[in-house]
């Protein structure tokens, strides 16, 4: 992933959902895989810009496939590895991330659903209709920082 924030999410606040999404199941594929953890909550909002319909159905695709590598390495892992380690101890065991992502993964997915229904429910180009536009901007602790632009 780049370290620039898509233009999508100005307007399309799942985009950034389904990136940050993305990056957790990102980080847990390797350590199943025998590789240390490397990720870091500061890089989950970190992306490839997405500028147009064919970056953003390449991403959406980029995620249903690494969702499957997920589900299949976790489909692996025998049931006495569930209580063992995840990587560090200060991470707790694998039962607990595999239910960690789910419960997590579940939550953002119901704020994309909300989201949707909203956007259908207004004009598409509310945010265009803004002097001056507003720019949403990630923070490190979760929220986000409104900007004018």
């Amino acid at each position: 992933m780049g370290g620039s924030h898509c233009k999508s999410c100005q307007l399309q606040h799942h985009c950034c959902i389904a990136v940050y999404i993305q990056y957790f199941t990102e980080a847990i594929i390797p350590v199943l895989q025998g590789q240390p953890l490397t990720a870091h909550d500061k890089f989950s909002y970190d992306v490839s810009a997405i500028e147009s319909e064919s970056d953003w159905n390449s991403m959406k695709q980029g995620v249903w496939e690494r969702a499957e590598v997920l589900a299949d390495l976790i489909e692996t892992v025998p049931e006495r590895t569930l209580w063992e380690s995840f990587s560090e101890p200060k991470y707790g065991n694998h039962y607990r991330n595999f239910h960690g992502i789910i419960e997590h993964t579940h939550y953002h997915m119901g704020q994309i659903a909300l989201l949707k229904k909203h956007l259908k429910e207004r004009p598409k180009n509310i945010l265009s209709l803004m002097n001056p536009p507003i720019e949403l901007n990630p923070l490190p602790n979760g929220s986000f920082e409104q900007r004018r632009t």
